[in-house]
């Protein structure tokens, strides 16, 4: 019996890890046509570390490969109609794999387990010798392979190859019907009752009958409602169904419901618990037990519409970041490096990771679901050849499925198509003919891969692109508040999910200061059209791959840049905001700011008074509102407009700062009427904010 945890289908407890010390050395034809037998004299080839990657050892330091990997073992020959899976966890990105010289077959796609039966094979002897040749297309010449990231000279040097098998090896055993793969999907979440479709593909040595028994059981410590919280420890069964399945030899396909009555839901962090189940599928062959999975799951409904999310019934503004690769050497990258970048996004104020153009570590979605952060896939379609490499695409989307499925924090599926990019207007011009011939075929593309994932997997969403692709695509850099604002105006649908540059910072202090003030303008602006029309952004990006200077909040050290500290104050749960001021004014001029309070908390605010001031040397304006702000919602407060003096009145230039506080007196009750000018008693601060310009002679 093989039992697999939370892990996924690839993780199993038992039979034989191969990880560890493996011989590897440079292909070329000679050695190819020697290199699977046993009989192979590698005394002398280069030891390596697996799982890894080949540019981690520093023979292989500058090589982009093909590389032969070898690695000899012992193992205990099975009986009794025992079957034994060689299963391989991550191979970036291709590889073709013998044991003991014969063919087992090749591999394509670096993110999901690719897994041969070796029963045979290991039948006739003891010792063993597996043998794979490894190969990994660099930076730019990706062509139809997806490698995503890694093909974005934007965030991985182009001359960085990942290549090696980067996830562990196992040997696996089960009785004569195993279970290839298992698929979750929560189709209905709601506080009376949870359903659960559980999509199973059985491989079965022979015609006969199994006896498939599920169990749900809540975690303890996840938000169980009873008991002390002992983190990992299982709760009596919630729900058990059994099924009796014919099978025929070979891969057999088989669905059934698990209805799990008075469930906890799982909520995004702020809007409630994070519960999780184990989903266990035995599969019973006669008396014995032929094999059984553990999957983890949250239970939780995804509904969307015209990029509008509800979770459980309700509605959700989506404040996200785009997220890279922990490192670009994928097997480096520990647990709590994975689990620190999804921590800098929480404290952040954000409730979404774009996973953009890869597919992290198993530990970063085991991380969000315990966080309680939703994600974004995109699939690594980045920087290929979109047409040609539609079918492996379309394969690569129904094994993302399988993979992550079970996550609870994963709200939606991406084909990965991205605008092009271009850094002027004129220079977005001059490509267009070839983009127009080059469009229709990658927009099919996308498409087939979308269909690929609402095929697969019918309880999220799934999208060609993701939002608007990037206003800053179309102007001299990116976007700004007022071209924000006027774009809304303009065409409202652009901007209900809106894809946001965060403009490049290094370690210089104006560099990092400029990115604050944009990512700071770019976020007030659109959560001040909370829902008329914006449903979200997500900005780019969060995290670097590798060292550099970059768009990215954080540096490579994870330590948080000026722009990090401003997008977490832009996106507290309750921030005041005003429009955003030009960048000088002339002396005489009118001014006007109109005042929005954001309140994304799960109640009302009653009793709050907003106190605005703008001073400029020598004078100034106040004026104080009260009223109340909605659960979930961007309310209106009111408007401040003014003359400035004239020149004589004032020394130029001269600053012009904006100040505005919001207060809640719970001690008397303050008006309803929103936008009435009266000053009111401050009470407890709940945010603050500040603008600056500047009046410059005319």
């Amino acid at each position: 019996m093989v039992a697999v945890p939370a892990g996924g289908p690839a993780s199993a407890s038992g039979g034989l890890d191969l990880s560890g010390c493996w011989l590897a050395a440079p292909a070329d034809e000679a050695l190819r046509r020697s290199f699977p037998t046993p009989e192979l004299d590698d005394s002398k080839w280069q030891a390596v570390r697996v799982p890894g990657h080949w540019r981690q050892e520093p023979a292989f330091a500058s090589s982009d490969g093909p590389f032969l990997y070898r690695r000899s073992f012992e193992v205990e020959r099975p009986s009794g109609g025992a079957r034994v899976w060689l299963v391989m966890e991550g191979v970036f990105y291709q590889s073709d794999v013998w044991l003991d010289g014969s063919y087992l077959g090749d591999t394509e796609g670096y993110f999901f387990p690719h897994d041969f039966e070796v029963t045979e094979a290991l039948s006739s002897r003891s010792e063993h010798v597996l043998a794979v040749e490894v190969s990994c297309p660099a930076g730019g010449e990706a062509g139809r392979a997806l490698i995503g990231s890694w093909g974005d000279p934007s965030c991985v040097d182009p001359s960085y190859n990942p290549g090696g098998i980067w996830a562990p090896v196992r040997l696996l055993r089960t009785g004569p019907v195993r279970a290839a793969s298992l698929r979750l999907a929560c189709t209905e979440a709601r506080s009376g009752r949870a359903v659960l479709v559980v999509s199973a593909v059985l491989d079965s040595a022979q015609r006969t009958s199994v006896e498939v028994v599920t169990e749900a059981r809540l975690v303890a410590g996840t938000g169980a409602p009873d008991g002390p919280p002992v983190p990992g420890a299982l709760a009596s069964a919630s729900a058990v169904t059994v099924k009796q399945l014919p099978l025929v030899a070979g891969l057999n396909r088989a669905s059934w419901r698990l209805e799990i009555p008075s469930p906890q839901l799982w909520w995004p962090a702020g809007a409630g618990p994070q519960p999780l189940y184990d989903i266990t599928v035995h599969v019973r062959a006669g008396e014995a037990e032929s094999d059984s999975r553990v999957v983890r799951t949250g239970l939780r409904q995804v509904r969307t519409r015209q990029m509008a999310f509800e979770l459980n019934g309700e509605t959700l503004f989506l404040e996200g970041a785009d997220l890279a690769p922990t490192r670009r050497d994928l097997a480096a990258a520990t647990p709590e490096e994975v689990a620190r970048d999804v921590e800098l996004a929480s404290q952040a104020g954000l409730n979404l990771l774009r996973v953009r153009s890869h597919v992290g570590r198993p530990e970063l979605y085991d991380a969000a679901d315990s966080a309680g952060m939703l994600l974004w896939q995109d699939l690594p379609t980045l920087g290929t050849d979109r047409w040609a490499g539609r079918h492996q695409a379309v394969r690569q989307a129904q094994k993302a499925v399988s993979t992550l499925g079970r996550h609870p924090s994963l709200v939606a599926w991406c084909a990965g198509g991205e605008g092009p990019a271009a850094s002027r207007f004129s220079s977005a011009v001059r490509r267009l003919p070839g983009l127009a011939v080059r469009a229709p075929g990658s927009w099919l593309a996308g498409l087939n891969v979308r269909h690929a994932f609402e095929r697969a997997d019918r309880s999220r969403p799934a999208f060609v692109h993701p939002g608007t692709g990037g206003l800053g695509r179309l102007v001299a850099g990116p976007p700004s508040a007022l071209a924000l604002q006027r774009v809304a105006a303009a065409w409202p649908s652009a901007v209900r999910f809106v894809a946001l540059s965060a403009g490049v910072a290094g370690p210089d202090v104006t560099g990092q200061r400029h990115q604050a003030e944009l990512v700071r303008s770019e976020v007030e602006t659109l959560r001040r059209l909370h829902s008329r029309p914006v449903r979200g952004f997500s900005v780019e990006r969060l995290n670097d791959a590798e060292p550099g200077v970059t768009c990215s909040l954080v540096d490579y050290g994870r330590r948080p840049k000026v722009a990090w500290h401003a997008l977490a104050a832009a996106c507290s749960p309750v921030v005041v905001v005003a429009s955003w001021p030009a960048p000088s004014y002339p002396p005489g001029a009118k001014v006007r700011f109109d005042f929005h309070v954001v309140n994304d908390l799960r109640v009302d605010l009653d009793g709050l008074t907003l106190e605005a001031r703008l001073s400029w040397p020598g004078g100034g304006r106040r004026a104080c509102f009260a009223g109340t702000a909605r659960r979930s919602s961007c309310s209106f407060v009111g408007k401040l407009v003014t003359v400035l003096p004239s020149s004589q009145d004032l020394v130029l230039p001269g600053p012009l700062s904006l100040e505005l506080v919001l207060s809640r007196d719970v001690s008397r009750d303050v008006s309803r009427d929103v936008g009435r000018g009266e000053e009111g008693r401050r009470g407890e601060v709940l945010a603050t904010n500040s603008y600056e310009s500047r009046v410059v002679p005319s």
